[in-house]
């Protein structure tokens, strides 16, 4: 049977607890030479969650599977966090004439027992995933909060910079905490994240180019202190 090979690897905090692109590529590949494989193609994202849709590698390696072949995985959670997703891709391989393969946590089979093992084990990693991200969010608020220097390292959070008496805590950027005002107040008024970036393009004296991903961060995850 021919294989391909996907691989993901989510940037997050406690990323060294996951398991690397390469490792993940040879684990799948002594796989493949156990059992009789033949690799056809080898696919991975970088730095993207279980949870995202917009991941191309994760469709090319779709796309590169033909009838009779299997997409091969780790681990079910490499492949994806999300119940609907990882359904989604095992029916479009259906589709396809092939099938889907993991190297560890493999809940096979068509049996209402396997689907019913196959999606709890698919829900559970979701909720983990969503754990995870909740955690991590209350941390860097707590951060924030406190005036701590944000828990990713160089990377300050939006309306803050280190401090020069103590580079372990942050202070305040007069400028961007009016900003932050700003986008809650428009939110509080019924603005939508793109309207108020539109706005931000002509009104943030920064020359900042906003748009409403950057919006919907503030918005998740920015203090606003007194």
């Amino acid at each position: 049977m021919k294989a391909i090979i996907y691989a993901r690897f989510s940037d997050r905090p406690n990323a060294d607890e996951c398991d690397a692109i390469d490792f993940q590529i040879k684990a799948c590949t002594d796989h493949c030479d156990v059992v009789g494989h033949t690799v056809s193609g080898q696919f991975y994202d970088a730095g993207k969650s279980g949870a995202d849709r917009e991941r191309p590698a994760m469709y090319e390696a779709i796309k590169a599977t033909k009838r009779g072949y299997v997409l091969l995985a780790h681990r079910p959670d490499r492949l994806a966090r999300d119940l609907f997703l990882s359904e989604w891709i095992r029916l479009e391989l259906q589709n396809r004439g092939a099938s889907l393969e993991f190297v560890k946590g493999d809940a096979g089979g068509d049996t209402p027992e396997a689907v019913l093992l196959r999606q709890m084990l698919a829900a559970f990693a979701e909720f983990e995933r969503k754990l995870i991200a909740a955690r991590t969010r209350a941390t860097m608020l707590d951060h924030q909060y406190r005036k701590l220097r944000n828990m990713s390292g160089p990377h300050k959070p939006y309306g803050y910079e280190a401090d020069p008496d103590d580079r372990r805590m942050l202070r305040k950027v007069p400028a961007e905490q009016e900003i932050i005002q700003d986008i809650f107040a428009m939110r509080d008024r019924g603005y939508s994240q793109r309207e108020t970036a539109a706005y931000l393009n002509t009104h943030d004296p920064s020359g900042r180019k906003w748009n409403g991903a950057h919006i919907h961060r503030i918005l998740k995850r920015a203090v606003i202190l007194d």
